[in-house]
């Protein structure tokens, strides 16, 4: 089973492969699902109807960030018996078909239609799944995050509830280890035999959970570097091999290296053993890798006539290309390996995505799929190369050569087509519809006050996609799954240029470096000076003037990152400087202001008050003496 990878925490900080003094911030998906498993007890006459309306999602849990739950879909499962007569229509919806259902998902809240097309009544009972989710992306600021899950608003129990964790495509990151509250590393393949094996699905970028056994409480998330995983990717098996291992012993697994332009992927390993002399199988088989997954598990006794024959059979995944298989058993086991390479393939545009696949790229191979990823878009539909629609299938197993059937899934941000199976081969282009995601970015600056007006672009080295901040916002679309950088542009300047990664969230916050300058203008005594004129001459070239206020201050705000000159004047007095504005700042301009001249609009400065001040001295000096000899002459007289 090749299995989708496509979940996110937040946002963690790793270093970029082709440029390692760059950080490129990346994310991880958190899930919590809700289950609703309903029945639907119908009477319906011949062309009767019955309509069918989603109940509305959970309040939530008070207190917790658990309070926007959302309809996911709804599961309408019909009996093939009665498929042909039973018509399920509604909005946005996939089919399903399985050995003994056709389900209809729909991932809409308007009501699904249910009709009778038959002559006869009809007297029946539907199973519904109904499911929300909560979706979280936290920040991982470590090879490790923590994850809070809660138990599930009433009447829920922890039967309804599972979680998941993604990795995105082109994220350098991998899981290692997830520790649950109890101290336990699920990830383990010892930890996941104690469960059902549908209830734990492990790989490198995808781990999904269901709480039925599992307690809720904080999850400890472990990660580590790991080969970036592209969006869209063509596997093909390689050759498969057949061993037996005997009664108590193990065997080492090494797999060829994969050939040029293909990576190593996975091998699915089959485990089987049956015994007609043993009266009971006893040990237990294991698979020693980082990460394996054990994808099914059953044993039980075949009644013959006389004897009773018991056999076992396991199936795993396994994401190593060395590995050890132990054999504890009483008896030998025999086992089948299917390696699958994979390679990046497929061409990016802004109505979706087309990939050629040629019969040199799945020859020699029993097995071929299409695996897509799109975290930041909907697939709408997909054509195979013979013209045909297959985009309302999910999960099935369609008819396709003879007894051959075709594995065929297309979920909103997920598909994956059968390419080929041993003989029976499609190859030509295979086309995906895809409704790119817009993504709102909030343009601010360092206080979190919205740029109103600006340019935002977002590009990697081949696209680049420009776009105007209006309102502190600029919503941007971007087609091509990549790791791209944002370029925002204010007054002229460049105030902001850093990698935002893999964009899948729906909205981002972007500080700039566009910050505030006050200015405060004091005298020489360090009194406040009012009215002073200040003016800024911007980035732009445009100069900026504004008058101080009774506490000498001006405050010019929004100024992109970089060097102005300031030039200040009150009355007659001025001075100049340069500004580097690096962070919100307050410069203090003093001024030589002593005292300013009553009724003019003159201010002296220190050096000239002083001389004024001898002046006024001596000049006092002189009346006095002139007053005096003026009193003498009078005396003398």
């Amino acid at each position: 089973m090749i299995l989708a990878s496509l979940l996110m925490l937040s946002i963690a900080y790793v270093q970029v492969a082709h440029a390692p003094d760059v950080q490129v911030p990346y994310f991880i998906k958190y899930t919590y699902t809700i289950t609703e498993d309903q029945v639907l007890d119908l009477v319906l006459n011949a062309s009767d109807h019955f309509e069918y309306k989603p109940p509305s999602p959970p309040e939530g849990m008070e207190g917790s960030t658990y309070t926007d739950f959302k309809l996911n879909y709804v599961e309408v499962f019909i009996p093939k018996a009665v498929a042909s007569v039973l018509k399920v229509t509604g909005e946005d919806y996939k089919v399903r078909i399985s050995e003994d259902y056709v389900s209809y998902r729909f991932y809409s809240t308007t009501p699904v239609r249910i009709e009778n097309t038959g002559d006869s009544a009809l007297v029946i009972s539907l199973p519904v799944k109904v499911t929300y989710v909560h979706e979280e992306w936290v920040h991982v600021k470590s090879t490790s995050a923590e994850i809070n899950v809660l138990p599930p608003p009433i009447p829920f129990t922890s039967g309804n509830v599972s979680i998941s964790l993604e990795i995105p495509p082109y994220t350098p990151l991998a899981f290692s280890s997830l520790i649950t509250p109890d101290d336990i590393d699920i990830i383990s393949l010892k930890a996941q035999e104690e469960f059902d094996p549908e209830a734990i699905s492990v790989s490198p970028r995808f781990v999904s959970l269901s709480l039925r056994q599992l307690p809720y409480g904080k999850y400890i998330v472990g990660l580590e570097p790991a080969k970036p995983l592209p969006a869209c990717r063509l596997y093909k098996s390689m050759e498969i091999l057949n061993l037996t291992i005997p009664a108590m012993s193990s065997r080492l697994i090494a797999i060829p290296a994969p050939p040029n332009g293909w990576e190593f992927s996975h091998i699915e390993a089959v485990v089987a053993t049956i015994s007609v002399m043993k009266p009971s199988i006893k040990g237990e088989i294991s698979v020693e890798a980082p990460i394996v997954d054990l994808a099914y598990g059953i044993s039980g006794t075949i009644p013959v006539k006389f004897i009773k024959a018991k056999y076992a059979l396991k199936a795993y995944t396994v994401y190593s290309n060395r590995f050890t298989i132990v054999n504890k058993l009483n008896i030998p086991i025999i086992v089948y390996l299917v390696p699958f390479v994979y390679r990046e393939i497929g061409e990016w545009s802004p109505l979706g995505l087309t990939v050629k696949v040629d019969r040199a790229d799945v020859d020699r191979s029993t097995y071929a799929f299409l695996e897509v990823d799109i975290p930041n878009g909907v697939i709408k539909e997909v054509t195979l190369p013979s013209n045909m629609a297959v985009g309302h299938y999910y999960d099935s197993s369609v008819p396709w050569s003879g007894d051959v059937n075709r594995t065929i899934s297309s979920l909103p941000h997920y598909a994956l087509i059968q390419v080929a199976h041993d003989e029976v081969v499609e190859t030509g282009t295979y086309s995906f519809k895809i409704d790119w995601l817009p993504i709102s970015f909030r343009i601010v600056d360092s206080k979190g006050r919205p740029l109103e007006k600006g340019m935002a672009r977002l590009y990697d080295n081949e696209t680049s996609i420009p776009q105007e901040i209006v309102g502190g916002i600029a919503r941007i679309t971007p087609y091509k799954p990549s790791i791209y950088r944002l370029e925002v542009k204010y007054k002229g300047v460049v105030v902001y240029d850093e990698y935002v990664g893999f964009p899948v969230k729906p909205e981002y916050m972007i500080s700039c470096k566009v910050y505030d300058l006050v200015v405060e203008v004091v005298g020489a005594r360090g009194q406040p000076l009012e009215k002073a004129v200040v003016n800024l001459t911007a980035v732009e070239g445009k100069a900026i003037a504004k008058a101080t206020n009774g506490s000498g201050m001006v405050c010019f705000e929004q100024l992109p990152i970089g060097e102005y000159q300031l030039s200040v004047s009150y009355k007659n007095v001025g001075d100049a400087l340069t500004v580097s504005l690096t962070d919100n700042i307050k410069e203090t301009i003093k001024l030589d202001v002593f005292i300013e001249v009553p009724g003019t609009n003159l201010a002296l400065g220190a050096d000239e008050t002083a001389i004024v001040t001898v002046v006024f001295i001596g000049l006092m000096a002189l009346i006095g003496f002139i007053v005096r000899r003026k009193r003498q002459e009078v005396v003398l007289h």
